[in-house]
């Protein structure tokens, strides 16, 4: 029937004599509020069944049914057919069919919802006390019954208690709606409606937002799966929450970089961030993320994930470096990054190429796999690695051009066997040689001699304490990457190699006003190391790696200074250097002095009781040993040591330090730009350079030629006496690795007549 035969129908009812109850079954909630605005009137009363109902309580019904039987006036029931569609269809039908057989004093209506079916009975008697409403039937939300103890503010439609049910469906129009209740779906096994438990926070993301079903609930502990819930609110995705917290969902990777600043909520959310929307353009994360079952494991395999890629695939040194991009920002995970330099020797002698030059430990842990695998890698090999994982030591092995051939092989070898941590017999004959010949006296200039000739004006004196030659290749390298111009040369300290033979130069500095600065940390190192470097704890030469990380930032400080116009120029010198090759020979000489050694046995008080050893020479009532053994008496060295007359501790650099010009212009002189040659004439030519350096040299073919400086300045000879065809040459010009200009080039003609002018 329609609405309005149903009011006619109530109607009559209420004036005729009956004593019977009468139902009224609408469809939807339009008809409902219809008919309450229609009969809420005068004496007629409206009963809502959720009255008899205690807090959080299912419904009372013999109490409400006692009530009923009881009231003379006119009652209008609603509610009740929400409250028996809880408990059962069975229970509906029976309640309200048992309603209709009883007798009431006064006018009883009950009003049901969407009850059309339950209401088609087979008995006569009371099909006429029942109106079914035609009409469109409204969708009936579903119900989530959540927990009291989750925050109400993440949910929309929100109702307090079981006793509201009826209220949240007959007059909600939304497709879901949310009761707090102690109840749970299972205390309603029959019940006619749509029910979901929300008893923990992961329950409503996946209800808020289907995505959350690609997460497993162990990703997250109920406070994380809660925080997400709050800041989604009522109306964002996890889309949003991403975006909002890293930017955008497709580009998670470059948030990485920022991932030890996060807190640890922001952390957790980044890692489910990365499980549900994946990794672009960055294979390594990529490969973390599927592989990490959980938020805890998520560190350890951004350390760990490399090991499982073989070094020889094509696309390690990618992912290494990505891998090594990354964990440049978890340098403090201290822990993470132990337990990785423990489980990395797995890989036997490759464990190598999955270091990076980023913490202590994994640098140690690269000088502890070059000792044990150094006849495995050898020579070019290592360096290779290096250049890879250990740049600054990969620097620090490159050679250096001494422009002397004795010079350049004898510290190559030496700075190669100080990594190692090994002493070829060769090297050693070799060192004995030089020692009994003392021929560094021909080889190297005393720094004297040269002082003196520099100019101090606007410069600053930076005396590094015990830094010598070998360091050079290094200082060389890191010049480039600060923007440095270094004009390096190389002189013979004097006997013996301590600080108080060697610091004249300070006073010439004083004189002329010139601040001084001295760095003495690796002299400090040299003497005393730490528990990690003292040869008597370790033989493993790990001090090397504060050395570089010393002059490292002895040089950007210099630029620093150079770049703020705080001078105009740095000169670095130093007063000796030192060696620990000599540490490593442990030998004790077989001579029995009169006096007892001293600076570790290096040298020892010359006495007229004994008779100078033929490895050693005497100065400054010192005799000075120049090969790797140590006087008796002297003690042992703990890292390195200084005081002879090696190679390694007597040669020192002087390197003046200036800003880089933008260009420095060189050009062949006009006069050389066609030469002659011959078998008897060799080929010469004189450069023009804008700089006066004392490292200047061409590379032609692949081989150096060096350019000596001449009475005119800025014009260097170079003397190349195997070219001796006609043709055309081409070079570039260095100032030390420095290329200064590159593609100049002279022409040689057959020697016919006719001479070049002579510099």
């Amino acid at each position: 029937m329609t609405l309005q035969d149903a009011f006619k129908k109530i109607e009559n009812y209420l004036r005729s004599d009956k004593r019977v109850p009468y139902i009224v079954n609408v469809q939807n909630r339009a008809d409902l509020v219809a008919l309450k605005e229609q009969f809420c009137v005068g004496r007629n009363e409206f009963w809502k069944a959720s009255k008899y109902c205690n807090p959080d309580e299912n419904l009372r019904l013999e109490e409400l049914q006692h009530a009923l039987s009881e009231s003379e006036g006119i009652v209008f029931l609603t509610e009740i057919s929400t409250f028996l569609k809880l408990e059962s269809e069975l229970d509906l039908k029976k309640e309200l069919k048992s309603f209709l057989f009883r007798t009431v004093a006064g006018k009883l209506i009950i009003v049901t919802y969407q009850c059309d079916k339950q209401l088609q009975f087979s008995d006569p008697r009371i099909n006429t006390q029942v109106m079914l409403v035609d009409g469109n039937t409204d969708e009936i939300p579903q119900i989530k019954f959540v927990t009291k103890n989750l925050p109400r503010s993440i949910f929309v439609n929100t109702y307090e208690g079981i006793e509201n049910l009826a209220v949240a469906i007959e007059s909600s129009d939304t497709e879901e709606v949310s009761i707090y209740t102690k109840m749970s779906r299972g205390n309603y096994p029959l019940t006619m409606y749509s029910i979901r438990d929300l008893s923990c926070y992961y329950d409503i993301l996946v209800n808020r937002d289907l995505a959350t079903r690609q997460l497993l609930e162990r990703f997250g502990t109920q406070e994380q799966w809660c925080y997400v819930l709050l800041l989604m609110g009522q109306d964002k995705t996890w889309a949003n929450i991403i975006d909002g917290a890293f930017g955008n969902t497709t580009n998670l990777a470059y948030a990485i970089n920022s991932y030890t600043q996060f807190d640890d909520n922001k952390k957790w959310l980044y890692y489910i961030g990365l499980k549900l929307y994946g990794v672009r353009d960055n294979a390594y994360l990529k490969k973390v993320t599927s592989e990490s079952a959980s938020p805890e494991d998520f560190v350890a395999l951004l350390f760990r994930a490399i090991l499982q890629f073989d070094v020889k695939a094509k696309n390690f040194d990618a992912v290494y470096n990505e891998r090594k991009t990354i964990i440049a920002n978890f340098k403090d995970y201290v822990d993470e990054i132990t337990e990785y330099c423990k489980v990395v020797e797995t890989k036997g002698k490759d464990a190598i190429f999955y270091l990076t030059d980023l913490t202590q430990p994994e640098k140690e842990k690269i000088f502890m796999l070059i000792d044990r695998y150094a006849y495995d890698f050898q020579r070019e090999g290592l360096l290779e690695i290096l250049g890879k994982v250990y740049p600054d030591l990969y620097s620090y092995l490159l050679p250096y051009r001494f422009r002397n051939e004795t010079l350049e092989k004898y510290f190559q070898d030496y700075k190669y066997q100080k990594v190692i941590n090994r002493i070829y017999p060769e090297f050693l004959e070799n060192v004995e040689k030089h020692a009994v010949a003392r021929d560094f006296i021909t080889l190297l200039r005393t720094r004297t001699s040269y002082v003196e000739q520099i100019d101090t004006i606007g410069s600053e004196l930076y005396f590094m304490d015990a830094m010598g030659v070998e360091y050079l290749s290094f200082i060389v390298e890191k010049c480039k990457k600060y923007g440095l111009s270094s004009n390096i040369l190389f002189f013979q300290a004097e006997l013996p190699t301590l600080t108080c033979c060697n610091k004249e130069f300070v006073d010439y500095f004083k004189s002329k006003g010139c601040k001084i600065n001295k760095i003495k940390y690796l002299d400090e190192i040299k003497h005393h190391g730490t528990d990690s470097s003292d040869y008597e704890v370790t033989k493993l030469p790990f001090y090397m790696i504060k050395e570089l990380e010393i002059i490292d930032e002895v040089l950007s400080m210099i630029k620093a200074k150079l770049s703020n116009n705080t001078c105009k120029k740095v000169v670095m010198i130093s007063d000796h250097g030192a060696s620990r090759l000599a540490v490593i020979n442990e030998s004790e000489n077989r001579w029995e002095m009169a006096t007892k050694g001293e600076h570790s046995g290096r040298c020892c008080p010359t006495t007229d009781f004994n008779d100078r050893p033929d490895v050693a020479t005497e100065e400054r009532n010192f005799w000075v040993l120049a090969n790797y053994d140590r006087f008796k008496g002297g003690r042992k060295a703990n890292v390195e040591v200084h005081g002879g007359a090696t190679l390694e501790e007597v040669t020192v650099p002087i390197i003046e330090l200036t800003i880089r010009r933008g260009s420095v212009e060189a050009f062949v002189v006009d006069s050389f730009k066609k030469i002659k040659v011959g078998r008897r004439k060799n080929a010469a030519i004189a450069l023009y350079v804008g700089e006066k350096r004392q490292d200047i040299y061409i590379q032609l073919n692949g081989k150096p030629y060096d350019a000596i400086p001449t009475t005119n300045d800025y014009v260097y000879s170079v003397d190349m006496p195997d070219i001796i065809k006609k043709g055309t040459y081409t070079f570039d010009v260095y100032a030390g690795s420095e290329l200064i200009v590159s593609g100049l080039s002279f022409e040689a003609q057959s020697m016919l007549g006719g001479e070049n002018q002579m510099l």
